[in-house]
């Protein structure tokens, strides 16, 4: 289960908490896009335990960039679980 971000509107640069829940062991993958469906972030946090867990998600893409104004998505994958989410960066 992917619980909705928070906060849902972030100023560039602010971070984003994205938390989840596992009913079993699983790889845990989060891959952020843009509204073009640009990969701009991939977070591979490799095996996880069943049961809550939460990560920041510090609103920069793979080179370390500040991700600019705009919605995004934030897309889990979790072996054969795929939720997804949005959230908004303004300026």
């Amino acid at each position: 289960m992917l619980y909705p971000l928070y906060p849902s509107v972030i100023k560039a640069g602010e971070k984003v908490r994205i938390s989840y829940a596992l009913a079993r062991d699983a790889f845990v993958v989060f891959k952020i896009y843009n509204t073009a469906g640009r990969l701009v972030r991939m977070i591979a946090l490799g095996r996880q335990k069943r049961g809550f867990h939460s990560i920041d998600f510090d609103g920069r893409d793979d080179r370390g960039r500040v991700l600019p104004p705009g919605k995004y998505f934030c897309k889990m994958f979790a072996e054969d679980l795929i939720k997804q989410r949005h959230f908004v960066i303004i300026k």
